[in-house]
């Protein structure tokens, strides 16, 4: 068992920590240099595996993380002000693999990032121009430098460089680009404050292989036609909890595309939906992706039109929610979506479509209709479609399920009612069988 120890004065310490916890982890306050009695008796009772210590020494003194060590191994994490603490927690329980080696020779062109840590790295991109990093190249913007590549520009490349530290607002990225053909591959962009990547009005872009994670809101958000957001790992973005994902904070939230793809990412405890499409999207398509442990929806797509959400792995997504909320798969005031080939495992919901008064956007009236849910693996949580319009049309628009396999104690929404299996069969006879 995990034990995390702050001292008494440290409640930033305990805030902190609070994110690296379950519902089952201690959290126990010492003095300084005492160990109240209480708190012995609490660390024999539970008899800890491990032990951490959140705060520096003007916090808990060595003497105490000492007595401590006599009870389990003992880690400190502290840094030089609440920041700092929280990215070492970040990097010492949150690992994150580096990105894949670059090759060994640079594009003929590009513009060469030395080795090394480069300091309050800003630059305006240039068209046309690849930034490639030496292997062991940082960008570092030392909690005091708003971005590193921003401006306006055609067929920007970065590559296989670090990026940490930039104090980007939220709804900025610490790389945040406008334009067509931009790249941004095989880099590791973490503890920025706003968003990691942010690709605005920008056509045939691609986002490829990067590490995307602990970004205190947002991991990335792309804009435009013909996006590709392929073999990133996506990871623990929000974590503190410091943005309202209902706003905007989590994985990813991509906006106004047409004829975006979304493969083989692995996008996991972000605090917020994993993989999300909002507003105004045409011809999306999710596939082989690999979903788990977000607190929010696995993927979602709300507001939007057509889209094909296909062969993706979907686990344990969504802490909570009532209604038909934080489903491993959630289709809101959407159409023409067909859904088939994934496995959905121990979500808070399984495969979710509602309507609600939404407006219109760009084609037409946001409603959920002509959607089709087929030959997925459902395992836990309730699925079906549910409304609160006031009106029945959704249950007559040519929502279709048929060849989907369910848990045995699987429940369902459907005409303003909630049924087992044989009641969802009167509606689709073809699923679940």
């Amino acid at each position: 068992m995990r034990v995390i120890v702050v001292g008494d004065s440290g409640t930033k310490d305990a805030v902190i920590a609070a994110p690296f916890t379950d519902p089952s982890t201690p959290i126990l306050f010492v003095k300084k240099d005492e160990i109240p009695g209480s708190v012995r008796d609490e660390l024999r009772r539970l008899l800890p595996t491990e032990i951490l210590v959140f705060g520096g020494t003007a916090r808990v003194s060595d003497a105490i993380v000492a007595v401590l060590g006599q009870l389990a191994p003992v880690t400190r994490i502290a840094g030089a002000s609440v920041f700092s603490t929280a990215i070492q927690a970040s990097q010492t329980l949150h690992p994150i693999e580096p990105p894949i080696e670059p090759p060994i020779d640079p594009p003929a062109d590009a513009v060469i990032i030395p080795a090394g840590v480069h300091s309050g790295y800003t630059v305006a991109a240039l068209p046309g121009v690849t930034y490639w990093g030496e292997p062991g190249a940082v960008l570092d913007g030392n909690g005091d430098t708003r971005s590193t590549y921003t401006g306006s520009a055609d067929g920007v490349t970065i590559d296989n460089v670090e990026i940490r530290n930039y104090t980007n607002p939220n709804q900025t990225g610490a790389i945040h680009l406008t334009g067509n053909d931009l790249t941004v591959k095989r880099c590791d962009i973490h503890h920025n404050l706003g968003v990691g990547v942010k690709l605005d009005y920008s056509d045939r872009s691609r986002i490829l292989d990067c590490n995307i994670h602990h970004q205190h809101q947002l991991g990335i958000s792309l804009r435009g036609v013909g996006g590709l957001v392929e073999g990133n790992e996506i990871a623990f973005n929000n974590w503190l909890k410091e943005v309202s994902w209902g706003w905007e904070a989590g994985g990813t939230k991509f906006w106004s595309t047409t004829d975006l793809t979304v493969r083989d990412n692995y996008s996991h405890d972000n605090h917020g939906p994993g993989l999300w499409t909002d507003f105004n999207h045409t011809g999306t398509l999710y596939e082989d992706n690999r979903v788990e442990d977000n607190a929010g929806p696995g993927i979602f797509h709300e507001i939007s039109y057509s889209a094909v959400i296909r062969n993706n792995q979907i686990r344990r997504n969504g802490e909570d929610g009532g209604w038909l909320w934080n489903a491993g798969i959630q289709v809101a005031s959407s159409q023409d979506v067909e859904i088939y080939g994934n496995v959905l495992e121990g979500n808070w919901n399984g495969v979710s479509l509602s309507q609600q008064n939404r407006g219109s956007g760009n084609q037409g009236e946001w409603l959920t209709r002509n959607c089709t849910v087929h030959d997925n693996t459902v395992d836990g949580g309730k699925s079906g479609v549910v409304q609160d319009v006031g009106s029945d049309g959704v249950f007559n628009a040519n929502n279709r399920w048929y060849g989907n396999t369910y848990d045995s104690g699987h429940r369902f929404a459907w005409n303003n009612q909630w049924g087992d299996s044989d009641w969802w069969r009167q509606y689709h006879p073809q699923d679940g069988v």
